[in-house]
């Protein structure tokens, strides 16, 4: 669902747009979080591209997945 181009993260943003987050604004887990924040806000998102968008930039970054 996202993917990485041109040091971009890709959202796919319906109904035929994307929504870009540039790839070293996400390279903690704080700045992740950040933008877990900032994309909840967006009316079109959904918890499955959430999802997707914290796995991808946490292995993008070689990062660990947080466990409680």
């Amino acid at each position: 669902m996202i993917s990485v181009e041109n040091n971009q993260f890709i959202v796919p943003m319906p109904p035929s747009s994307t929504y870009e987050i540039p790839v070293e604004s996400c390279d903690t887990h704080v700045k992740i979080f950040a933008w877990v924040i900032q994309l909840t806000d967006k009316t079109w998102v959904t918890k499955d591209i959430i999802e997707d968008f914290i796995e991808t930039a946490l292995n993008h970054h070689g990062l660990s997945r947080p466990t409680v």
